[in-house]
């Protein structure tokens, strides 16, 4: 029942009924990891599994980090802040520049442009996206905070993918001082898409 209510939820959320095509409620544990950013981590991607009638995704925190663990985010770095007023900077951009290259080339993920048969252009879109995403100076970041929900379309009105909606799960780093097996402090998420 209580899996039920959640699809309820990000159903009315969402505006769009629950069907037969959905993915089912997926859960993940996020443990802390020693060094590194998003690339080394999970990498960006966007969520469409090549599949058309995918259009939104929901991320359910189910925890907030505990002591001296840091990260954890989850990151868009094409998204433009609300918050900021006027035109995009030029570091964005190139970024939103970036997003739609690899879309174009039918690419959804970061790893898959770095890979040694893809183009330069590629590669170097993926290259600027990850070290945006890893910088933290552009786009979104939503904090894992436990009871809390981001949501988020992947596609346009029009059907396209959404190329502001290149996003990634931050590392979780611990610090020395606070080293322990505690998975509760970890990150905790269930994803409907």
């Amino acid at each position: 029942a209580l899996i039920l209510k959640i699809e309820d939820r990000v159903a009315e959320i969402s505006g769009a009924a629950r069907h037969q095509d959905e993915t089912a409620l997926v859960g993940t544990l996020t443990p802390p990891q020693a060094s590194g950013g998003i690339s080394e981590h999970l990498g960006l991607h966007v969520d469409t599994n090549a599949a058309h009638w995918r259009f939104c995704t929901a991320i359910i925190y189910l925890s907030t980090l505990g002591a001296g663990v840091t990260g954890g985010e989850t990151v868009f770095p094409v998204a433009l802040d609300p918050q900021v007023e006027g035109p995009p900077d030029e570091a964005s951009e190139r970024l939103i520049e970036a997003a739609g290259e690899l879309l174009d080339l039918n690419l959804d993920h970061t790893d898959k442009a770095l890979h040694a048969d893809e183009t330069l252009k590629a590669r170097e879109a993926a290259t600027d996206l990850l070290a945006a995403a890893d910088a933290a100076t552009t786009g979104i970041r939503v904090k894992p905070e436990q009871g809390s929900m981001c949501v988020f379309w992947t596609r346009q009105d029009d059907g396209e993918i959404d190329r502001f909606s290149w996003h990634g799960g931050a590392p979780l780093h611990v610090e020395a001082s606070e080293q322990s097996g505690d998975i509760f402090g970890w990150k905790w998420t269930l994803q409907k898409f």
